[in-house]
């Protein structure tokens, strides 16, 4: 099974009249590979296997290994579902852009299961891609210092890296810029399975359209997930499937959904009037915009039937912002109008709602030795049916591995009364989330045994605590605040 992961960007200072807000290298869309670099990303590569045709600057990509690192090792999480979790591997971890405004940090991870056989139904592929989402990486910030966030909360982190990394220096230091000159826009992860991967996808999967020739079934939906949607596609690929199509469809979609939300945040930037839309470097990018969305057919592939299923589940503009949008653009050239005014207008035919997933689950990460059996047999809430007998019982384990610790007594002391506060605030809170805290705490007592502990499992185990307190309110303040005071006392001892 292979996962891409894209984070669009669009670059306004395309449009603004002081091209000296940008660097002018790498020379998107044709930089010279193995010269050319963006800083705090890596060097400019050629794409192996090429670009695909009619779509400008796909044959070349800028590294981006040192703008996303995964912490922990990416061997040391897992994705999947939490009875079959798996261990991914990073393929690329890539910048793009096309010389515009368009631009997108895109990651590739495959996962091979070690079982040999990996069948995954509907609900399980749900968890599948909240897992993906979950994913736990680093991003640097100002002064050169890295902050964790979870792969979907990358977007304005990344946009900020990439707007000080790609603007020019005096005397050492940044010029001015404004936040709004880059804007993230929502992710998208694109799932290929091949053959005895997938049983069923979720029900509120749409069905696309099936390429025949090349044995390529495409499904679209989206998903919402700590307040962010992200669109999902779908490949199922045939044992027969022409991985070559399959590549060019990837890059297809990847490269269509950037343009979209491109799309969308200069569409907001004129209702803003933040950009001028008589301006001659925004009315070429209208022209190639909507030529490359309009039309029926591209790239080998019927681009009506996937244009409207990825717009089917969002709005370019919403209906109020469109009328506004048209007034303001009403001095543009009459073609363009009419095809903004019909692109616009095409999600109002069928609007669906994303898929909401759960904030609070269990953390499919597996760190050095940790049993995998321990993870699976905590996974079952449905099996709790007494809330206050479960967090007696993690009590007393709690308990009797923290008086066998050699830990110091101040340890000892919170790990306890953190346990004692879990259990207080169980009988008042959603069980799901009671039984979390529950097993993140036992696991941290376990943890303070082993002769060597491991200082990013108590970081994970907390921050899973923190997460699952601040969600529950009020109740969760005696819990965030003792966990908060165990940290720093863990991970420097």
């Amino acid at each position: 099974m292979f996962i891409a992961f894209q984070i669009p960007f669009a670059d306004e200072r395309s449009f603004l009249p002081d091209l000296g807000k940008r660097l002018t290298w790498p020379t998107w869309p044709f930089p010279i590979s193995g010269r050319e670099f963006v800083r705090g990303f890596g060097q400019v590569r050629d794409r192996r296997r090429g670009g695909i045709e009619n779509w400008i600057g796909e044959d070349v990509y800028c590294r981006a290994r040192s703008a996303v690192t995964f912490d922990p090792s990416l061997d040391l999480q897992l994705l999947g579902p939490r009875l079959a979790p798996q261990r991914p591997t990073c393929v690329f971890r890539r910048l793009l852009a096309n010389g515009g405004p368009v631009a997108r940090l895109e990651i590739g991870l495959r996962i091979l299961s070690r079982q040999g056989k990996w069948l995954i139904d509907g609900t399980e592929c749900l968890e599948l891609v909240r897992s993906c989402l979950k994913v736990s990486v680093r991003v640097p910030s100002a002064k050169n210092l890295e902050q964790a966030y979870e792969l979907c909360c990358i977007g304005e982190p990344l946009a900020r890296h990439y707007l000080n990394s790609s603007t020019p220096r005096v005397s050492g230091e940044n010029s001015i810029t404004e936040d709004w000159w880059i804007t993230p826009g929502d992710p998208v992860l694109l799932i290929e399975s091949r053959q005895g991967e997938v049983s069923s996808l979720p029900r509120t999967a749409r069905f696309v359209r099936q390429l025949d020739f090349a044995e390529i079934t495409i499904h679209h939906f989206r998903v919402e997930y700590r307040s962010r949607a992200t669109a999902v596609w779908f490949l199922q690929i045939a044992e027969n499937g022409d991985f070559d199509v399959v590549r060019r469809l990837r890059i297809h979609l990847l490269r269509l959904h950037a343009e979209i939300e491109t799309l969308k945040t200069i569409f907001r930037a004129v209702i803003r009037q933040r950009l001028n839309p008589k301006t001659d470097s925004i009315q070429r990018y209208f022209q190639q915009s909507l030529r490359l969305l309009m039309h029926k057919q591209s790239h080998g592939f019927r681009q009506s039937e996937i244009l409207r299923a990825a717009l089917e589940w969002q709005e370019l503009v919403s209906p109020g912002e469109r009328e506004t949008l048209l007034t303001k653009l009403h001095d543009i050239r009459p073609s363009h109008l009419r095809n903004i005014g019909s692109l616009t207008a095409l999600p109002h035919l069928a609007s669906r709602r994303p898929v909401e997933l759960p904030q609070q689950i269990r953390d499919l990460i597996l760190l050095g030795d940790l049993n995998m059996n321990q993870n699976i047999t905590t996974s079952g809430i449905g099996n709790i049916v007494n809330v206050a007998e479960y967090m007696a019982n993690v009590s007393n384990s709690v308990n009797q591995n923290v008086n066998k610790s050699q830990s110091s007594g101040e340890v000892k002391e919170l790990i306890k009364l953190l346990m004692d506060r879990i259990a207080t605030a169980s009988s008042s809170v959603d069980r799901n989330i009671a039984k979390q805290m529950g097993d993140d705490v036992k696991v941290l007592s376990e943890e303070i045994n082993r002769p060597e502990p491991r200082k990013k499992w108590y970081e994970f185990t907390l921050k899973s605590i923190k997460e699952a307190a601040e969600a529950i309110g009020e109740v969760g303040k005696p819990i965030l605040e003792t966990a908060l005071r165990l940290l720093p006392i863990l991970m420097g001892g």
